[in-house]
């Protein structure tokens, strides 16, 4: 196993456990507290938004380095989608469109950075004369 592998799987487990509903499960889904459409239905916070963004960063700095940002993209979306449906059976909890375009947001965020930095790094180099 590699490295990379070894901090997306520490990545994987630390966002189900911060997201996952822990208690109050129930065997319905709760459609009432679903908001289906990004950034127009639900409570849209701020402080949340950029904490999901945050949250899936890593997702695209890890995966864009071994697979691209196709890989990167669609482990963000199927991560988040099955923590986002987990919130539905959740009193607690609610699932939402804005969290999922935020996480995938976050994770091409990441997969930016990672492209960026190369570019940089040559940018700042002097030239040989």
């Amino acid at each position: 196993m590699s490295s990379r592998q070894l901090w997306f799987g520490v990545w994987l487990v630390s966002v189900v456990a911060i997201v996952s509903p822990w208690g109050r499960f129930e065997d319905h889904v709760h459609w009432q507290r679903i908001a289906l459409v990004p950034f127009l239905q639900g409570t849209v916070r701020p402080i949340d938004v950029i904490l999901n963004v945050l949250l899936y960063l890593p997702c695209g700095l890890l995966l864009a380095r071994g697979g691209g940002w196709s890989q990167a993209l669609l482990a963000a979306f199927a991560v988040s989608a099955g923590t986002e449906i987990s919130q539905a059976f959740s009193h607690v909890r609610f699932c939402s469109a804005t969290d999922l375009a935020c996480n995938v947001a976050g994770a091409a965020a990441g997969v930016a950075l990672l492209r960026a930095r190369p570019a940089r790094a040559q940018a700042s180099t002097p030239n040989a004369v």
